[in-house]
């Protein structure tokens, strides 16, 4: 397991977390159809191994990272804030600060 493929849980876990179950079950799914149109095409099976069917079990970790990070997010700024602070935007914006100096 190399650094790329734990950032890309990473992101899928973040993108799960924040799009909800239902919609990311769903999106699962579809990009499990479109690995099937690639394979069944004359493509290879990176597509249904790496995107649809990647490793679960690290973006479900991810994504209970960035519920975390959320949560807190939630809970420091919105609850002591006399305006609104849109959670789900700050979040993506903190962890892709997070991700983004990782990787540089």
């Amino acid at each position: 397991m190399d650094i790329v493929s734990i950032l890309a849980a990473f992101g899928g876990g973040v993108f799960g977390s924040l799009i909800g179950g239902t919609t990311a079950f769903v999106f699962t799914g579809l990009m499990g159809l479109a690995g099937i149109v690639v394979l069944l095409s004359g493509g290879g099976d990176a597509i249904l191994n790496n995107i649809a069917f990647g490793n679960v079990f690290l973006g479900a970790l991810f994504g209970v990272i960035a519920f975390l990070v959320g949560e807190f997010i939630l809970r420091t700024f919105s609850s002591y804030a006399d305006t609104h602070i849109d959670m789900p935007a700050f979040t993506i914006a903190v962890l892709s600060f997070l991700i983004l100096g990782i990787l540089s």
